[in-house]
């Protein structure tokens, strides 16, 4: 793993990069991307998944081009000029890992910068010049495939 530094706060572990349906993911790479995402908000779960903690933005997934809309379905395209790529997960001896912890990205995001939280991690984020957030899912140190992603455009 690479690690990224963002205006001097804490150290983010990050990946050199990851390609998936011929796109590439690379910290600060623009990327255009086919997503899908519930338009149906989730249940407040709190820590549980980490939602105490999470950035603010519209949360997706990298879809086929070929994924069909259904009921609470989002399908479109978007692009990112300057992405955040990190690791789900510190945690990468299991398929998932521990992606709400300590190790995970929502924690370590939150950590480097100073405890920051929901919008306010947002627009720290967006002042450090970046317009997503793409997490990495490893195994054994390979990235295997994208994860969750983050469009901090529009807040």
């Amino acid at each position: 793993m690479n690690w990224y530094k963002t205006s001097g706060k804490e150290n983010i572990s990050g990946l050199k990069s990851l390609t998936e349906r011929d796109r590439l993911f690379e910290t600060g790479m623009p990327v255009e991307l086919d997503y899908i995402r519930n338009t149906q908000p989730a249940s407040d779960m709190g820590s549980r998944f980490g939602q105490d903690i999470e950035p603010a933005g519209r949360y997706m997934s990298h879809a086929s081009p070929s994924a069909q809309p259904r009921d609470g379905l989002e399908i479109g395209k978007t692009k990112f000029s300057n992405p955040l790529v990190i690791a789900l997960t510190e945690d990468d001896e299991s398929i998932w890992g521990e992606i709400y912890g300590d190790k995970g990205w929502k924690r370590r995001l939150s950590n480097a910068y100073n405890g920051l939280t929901g919008l306010e991690l947002s627009k720290a984020i967006l002042a450090d010049g970046y317009d997503g957030i793409v997490t990495i899912d490893t195994l054994n140190g390979s990235p295997r495939s994208v994860a969750e992603i983050v469009d901090l455009k529009g807040l």
